[in-house]
């Protein structure tokens, strides 16, 4: 695997370790997307839509497992 690669997920990981740390904090999407955007240059790969479109997902995910609608 090349380094940029490597560094590239390596990135991802720490994003999403935040993310996972902030969501249950956060009852509505839009606190969650300003919390975890302090963090967004860990994801340089995504465009400010899909960084938004993941980040809604997620947050709806984690939400929706817990018995949220």
């Amino acid at each position: 695997m090349g380094r940029m690669k490597e560094l590239v997920m390596e990135m991802e990981e720490r994003f999403w370790d935040h993310a996972i740390d902030l969501v249950y904090e956060c009852e509505v999407v839009e606190d969650f997307l300003s919390e975890v955007g302090e963090h967004r240059h860990l994801l340089p790969m995504h465009s400010d839509s899909e960084f938004t479109e993941v980040v809604v997902d997620a947050w709806n995910e984690y939400w929706q497992s817990k018995g949220h609608e």
